[in-house]
């Protein structure tokens, strides 16, 4: 994810996912998500969370 202009009021992020569909087992699956955010000056912070996907059956 990238920021579109830095020196704007307004920016938007440019996203470009890339991934593969998870296989779920039973029990289901996390997935985990990353971000990490670069200032100007180099600092980085990182934050992640995980989703669990669990597989439902509808009747």
């Amino acid at each position: 994810m990238t920021l579109s202009d830095a020196t704007v009021v307004n920016p938007t992020f440019v996203v470009t996912p890339t991934f593969a569909a998870a296989v779920l087992s039973d029990g289901g699956r996390g997935l985990e998500f990353s971000l990490t955010v670069t200032d100007v000056n180099g600092g980085t912070a990182t934050d992640s969370v995980v989703v669990t996907l669990t597989n439902v059956l509808l009747a």
